[in-house]
């Protein structure tokens, strides 16, 4: 079975097996588009045939497919993640590499598996970060410790952080509970809050050369997301 994950910016042609597995087709399926749009999720659409063959499996998984595809493509990597879990296998792992590229799997990894102050296992995971912060132009993350701070950031009960506004990542090396704290400070020169304790010390070697690294506001998710989940980044090395 032919079916199709359309995203804002990429069209994905799946084949589809009887059990509910898939590879990359090499042509688009004509059938009925069901689109769906969020403010969480961005755009999205299932193309699915119009030929009413029975199969034993659900779409409801290449709904899923589409809201994490959607999110890798706005670099909302750790909800992307999130979202794929259930689902992660070598045909996903596959998937995301031939559409995203080799970088964004590797940086939707450690978003992901890297999780908030303790990770799973992952064959090779310590080597992989080291080699891929090592090499990267640019990384998109998360700032955790934002509901501590989310009042600096209200005016008249709205959020006034805004996509695209410059963020800037500082080596908090004096902070008394972690000497790798990585502090994400606003425009404003308010703090947002900080990188997660897994994340920062492979951070912290860039920024003992750099001092100060550059970033921007990709997303601010809506109120009833985990506060350490609503403010996501782009840092450029």
């Amino acid at each position: 079975m032919d079916i199709s994950i359309k995203l804002k910016e990429k069209e994905i042609p799946l084949v589809v097996t009887p059990e509910g597995d898939f590879v990359i087709s090499a042509k688009s399926p004509k059938g009925r588009e069901i689109k769906f749009t969020s403010e969480e999720f961005g755009e999205f659409s299932v193309i699915i045939p119009e030929n009413k063959e029975e199969v034993e499996f659900g779409f409801s998984k290449f709904i899923e497919l589409g809201k994490g595809l959607s999110l890798i493509e706005s670099r909302i990597l750790f909800l992307a993640y999130k979202v794929l879990k259930p689902y992660r296998s070598a045909s996903l792992d596959s998937l995301i590499k031939k559409v995203f590229g080799e970088e964004l799997f590797t940086n939707f990894l450690i978003e992901g598996v890297l999780g908030e102050f303790s990770y799973e296992e992952e064959e090779d995971l310590e080597r992989i970060a080291e080699n891929f912060f090592k090499n990267a132009e640019v990384f998109y993350t998360h700032v955790v410790g934002f509901g501590y701070r989310v009042k600096e950031f209200l005016k008249e009960k709205e959020l006034i952080l805004k996509e695209g506004e410059e963020v800037y990542a500082v080596w908090e090396k004096e902070n008394p509970h972690d000497e790798n704290a990585v502090a994400i400070y606003h425009r404003s020169g308010k703090k947002l809050g900080y990188l997660r304790k897994t994340i920062a010390p492979y951070v912290v070697e860039i920024l003992k050369k750099n001092y100060i690294l550059k970033g921007k506001i990709l997303k601010v998710m809506p109120e009833h997301y985990n506060p350490n989940e609503r403010v996501f980044i782009e840092l450029s090395f």
